[in-house]
């Protein structure tokens, strides 16, 4: 039996305890249900969206009724207000989140210095922070930024709605998310999002309030009846956008601990990914070589694995083949986790297949090219 002969339904059980928003096939953002897995067509393919539990800091509303969240300073000539733009919403297909089809619009046309957009909220701690907001507009030297840090910037200037993202570290801990708007340049926004973290991960709704999206859990995957003691091999392929911790999985397949497992992992201090087999807490295999795909790439990885066998290809290029190998037998699969957490930040999977015997060196190759 392979993982092809079940259903997702059968397979796979996730929870959420939060509503939570995605991509959908028809290039909308769309927003999913508690508990209801998300299919994100980021990627340009059809993805398994699984993400950690995020909350955007800032105090605004997604579907505002004035400008509540955000102070204006600058420029007097500058004239900020709240307007309906449920056409360029829509074609932007930012309609069925933004459902009032209200946005904020910064009219600085008549200014001869800059206005800025304080968030109201300022962050609380030294660390990395991902701004993000979609807008029209812009130009000059209109950007988002941390207070204090005009330099790391990201510019905004497009004539429909487009999505501009921002990471930078904080120096200290008051600074607040800066939209700035140009002399004689007037811009529309929404949906912003200010969140800890080293990457901005989905767009979290807001109603006047910081407010937290739970993760995704999927549930271990019994591997019982996969007949996988002779040996397997494991392909993944996706896409690792923002990642959490130095160990972050993307699948493992284990013994009911952390002890006993065959995985692949985006290792922070390598910045590659990487395959690695343990027995009883002794490693027996690791492949990770610098390079490849990195995060925000498509990554398309291999491992053959069974007794006195483990070899890996990772976009096409094959490791070498360790004959040295202690095996023990999976009982579980686990998406986007370890026994002990190690979850990424957002993770797209496109597939996951287990072949129930060791595919040859030219075959890894040849799955992952």
């Amino acid at each position: 039996m392979s993982l092809q002969t079940k259903s997702f339904a059968d397979l796979i059980s996730l929870s959420r305890a939060s509503v939570a928003t995605y991509l959908g096939a028809d290039g909308t953002i769309k927003t999913a249900a508690v508990d209801v897995p998300r299919f994100d067509f980021s990627t340009g393919k059809k993805a398994l969206l699984l993400e950690g539990s995020r909350t955007n800091l800032l105090t605004a509303y997604t579907n505002p009724t004035n400008t509540a969240g955000f102070t204006k300073t600058g420029d007097e000539n500058g004239v900020w207000s709240l307007v309906d733009d449920s056409a360029e919403l829509a074609a932007a297909g930012l309609s069925e989140i933004v459902t009032s089809g209200k946005v904020i619009k910064v009219d600085n046309s008549a200014g001869t210095t800059d206005v800025w957009i304080n968030s109201s909220v300022t962050v609380g701690a030294i660390d990395s922070f991902a701004m993000q907001l979609w807008y029209r507009g812009g130009g000059g030297d209109s950007s988002i930024y941390l207070t204090g840090q005009s330099a790391d910037r990201t510019l905004l200037e497009s004539e429909g709605y487009d999505h501009a993202v921002k990471v930078s570290v904080a120096t200290e801990t008051t600074q607040k998310m800066i939209i700035r708007v140009s002399a004689g340049q007037t811009l529309y926004f929404t949906m912003a999002q200010l969140e800890a973290g080293a990457g901005a991960t989905s767009y979290i709704p807001q109603s006047g309030v910081a407010t937290t999206r739970a993760g995704d859990i999927v549930a271990p995957i019994d591997l019982s009846g996969f007949y996988l003691g002779d040996g397997y091999t494991l392909v993944a392929k996706g896409r690792l956008d923002v990642a959490a911790g130095p160990f972050d999985r993307v699948v493992q397949l284990d013994a009911e601990d952390d002890l006993t497992r065959q995985h692949f992992m985006w290792r922070r201090s390598a910045n590659a990914f990487q395959a690695e087999a343990y027995d009883n807490g002794l490693e027996q295999a690791t492949f990770v070589v610098a390079g490849g795909p990195q995060r925000g790439d498509d990554f398309a990885l291999a491992m053959a694995v069974g007794p006195d066998h483990f070899q890996v290809a990772r976009n096409g290029v094959a490791g070498a083949k360790d004959s040295t190998v202690s095996f023990a037998l999976p009982v579980n699969m686990r998406l986007a986790c370890s026994v002990g957490g190690n979850r990424p930040a957002l993770l797209l999977l496109e597939s996951i297949i287990i072949y129930p015997y060791l595919l040859t060196e030219a075959q890894l190759i040849e799955v992952t090219a």
